[in-house]
């Protein structure tokens, strides 16, 4: 009996172990292939397309929260959309083409800024552990002019939320929107605590001289250079800085002409910065300094700095009013000055001095309504080829009514006649604008059209039906910018 259980012992040992130890291997070779398969999936989610990348180093952002706007219980206030809207009107017109927000309580500003002609938005999660606000933010990423997220804002050092929660809120966010996704500490934290450098797709610490008690703008600007130098030993991720910059009061030391040397010298450095911040906030609470951040008053009104704005990038444009003719006029507008009159070198209120277009719509006549298309060369329908506009981006316009509730519509390309030699490579409407008495920046998107051959930069049209009385309206600055 012994020895018949000892040769069963046997024969396991001989037989069975070998098949065991391979399934033991195969079971390893399994879970090795797991961990690589899983770690490059670690690597694709934090690592930044080349797109995104050169949009992140190419746009002017700047960090903003609204102007007529107060989150404290006791004294909510909360912005309209037009005065959100003269907000970004504002800094898109001091040179900036991207937004940074800091919670996505205002889900209207991805489609203003659009609007306006923001280029890109980094959307700001305030709180991490917020579901309806992740909810709002997840909704609102949706929007193609938003590049990112940013989950949080020195959430850990105020003890708003912890590492572990953080970090999953990252993820989640990455996973659900399918974007880059990152979050905000001060600059020194990512030094000491080394598993931040690890959340995200790329480095957004805030990073302020003032508050390592350095306020004369040189030594500001060394610090800044050296603080960002320094966090890049310790990763390969792009950083952009997302707070830097100069109170303008609040202490000894400080002032609007300060503030406006540090970003004068700042803009010569290797340093990738979002400025900060927009406008004043009165509302803000943490010491004398906090509510004199601003590059705007809380007015709106510009500090000193715009100067170093205005001087640090150009938009480069082509002037319509410069490079093509009024010419084309059609509808009853083919009868001349009976239903259509101009002034094209009106003086009274332009929005840039000394001219703008006057133009009258007349009712009457027999189809009913007149439109005027700019065209290059004079008069031309297709028949010559027009201006090669690739390159740009959009259109940009200002226009008023006499009275306002004027109706025009805008277009821009198109408007060649049947069997031209040359057609319109593209055709894009504004549509019907219902106008004020003040000027008012308008903007097509021009992206992703065909813009090789340009004979009608822009058109607009007047109808009967919309204007039964006629109108008079005002056209300034139009514009194709790049």
């Amino acid at each position: 009996m012994f020895s018949r259980v000892l040769m069963l012992l046997c024969f396991a040992v001989v037989v069975l172990l070998p098949a065991f130890l391979v399934l033991e291997s195969g079971s390893e070779e399994r879970s090795d292939s797991e961990q690589v398969v899983r770690s490059e999936s670690k690597v694709a989610a934090e690592t930044l397309s080349d797109s995104i990348k050169k949009q992140l180093l190419d746009i002017r952002w700047v960090a903003y929260a609204p102007t007529n706007f107060n989150p404290d219980p006791k004294n909510k206030l909360i912005p309209t959309d037009e005065s959100i809207r003269a907000d970004l009107e504002v800094l898109h017109n001091a040179g900036f083409d991207g937004l940074v927000t800091y919670g996505a309580e205002f889900t209207q500003i991805p489609r203003i800024a659009k609007e306006v002609g923001f280029r890109g938005m980094l959307l700001g999660v305030w709180d991490a552990k917020n579901a309806e606000e992740l909810a709002k933010a997840k909704e609102t990423a949706k929007e193609d002019i938003v590049l990112a997220i940013i989950v949080g804002n020195e959430g850990l050092m105020s003890n708003r939320y912890d590492f572990a929660t953080l970090k999953r809120v990252v993820e989640e966010m990455a996973e659900a929107t399918g974007k880059p996704v990152t979050t905000t500490e001060v600059v020194e934290s990512y030094i000491t605590n080394k598993e931040l450098l690890q959340i995200g797709h790329f480095l957004a610490p805030n990073a302020h001289p003032y508050h390592h008690s350095v306020k004369e703008p040189s030594k500001a600007v060394d610090w800044t250079v050296k603080t960002f130098e320094d966090l890049q030993k310790h990763t390969d991720k792009l950083i952009l800085l997302k707070e830097v910059g100069l109170p303008t009061e609040g202490d000894t030391g400080l002032s609007e002409e300060a503030q406006a040397e540090y970003y004068r010298l700042l803009k010569d450095t290797t340093v990738k910065f979002i400025y900060f911040e927009a406008f004043d906030g009165p509302w803000k609470q943490g010491g004398k300094v906090e509510p004199h951040w601003g590059l705007f008053r809380a007015d709106r009104s510009s500090k000193p700095v715009l100067k170093v704005l205005q001087g640090a990038k150009e938009v480069e444009f082509l002037d319509v009013s410069h490079k093509f003719f009024p010419s084309g006029w059609m509808g009853d507008g083919e009868l001349g000055e009976r239903f259509i009159e101009v002034n094209d070198s009106w003086r009274n209120d332009p929005h840039s001095p000394p001219t703008c277009y006057k133009w009258v719509y007349k009712p009457g006549g027999p189809k009913g309504w007149a439109a005027v298309a700019w065209q290059y060369p004079d008069s031309n329908w297709g028949n010559e080829k027009g201006r090669d506009l690739t390159g740009y981006k959009r259109l940009t316009f200002w226009i008023k009514g006499e009275k306002g509730g004027e109706e025009v519509s805008i277009k821009a390309g198109g408007h060649s006649a049947p069997g031209a030699r040359y057609p319109a490579t593209f055709l894009v409407s504004y549509g019907l604008i219902t106008l004020k008495n003040t000027w008012e920046k308008k903007i097509l998107d021009l992206t992703g059209e065909d813009l090789s051959n340009v004979s009608c930069a822009f058109v607009w049209a007047a109808s009967l039906v919309d204007n039964p009385q006629g109108c008079t309206f005002y056209l300034d600055d139009i514009r194709y910018e790049k």
